[in-house]
């Protein structure tokens, strides 16, 4: 991840303790184990060639991500059409 930050500043007190504790060398899959939950962030560019349907188009995909089932959906097409 670019911004660790990013991350650090969406978890609550107890979680940055934890994070701040991890060894060098820890994975993505580590700091998932070690939360309970996925962390991430997701960065998004708007321009002046940015319209309304751009927007509506990356609200739509992450109402999906956050609705279980439709993540679970969309990973599972992800990984069979590799």
């Amino acid at each position: 991840m670019c911004n660790p930050g990013g991350v650090a500043a969406m978890l609550g007190p107890e979680e940055q303790d934890m994070m701040q504790r991890l060894l060098p060398g820890v994975t993505l899959q580590d700091v998932t184990e070690i939360l309970g939950r996925e962390v991430g962030v997701v960065r998004i560019s708007l321009g002046l060639a940015s319209n309304f349907q751009d927007v509506w188009k990356v609200e739509q995909f992450v109402s999906l991500m956050g609705h279980e089932p439709s993540r679970r959906e969309l990973w599972s097409r992800w990984v069979e059409s590799r």
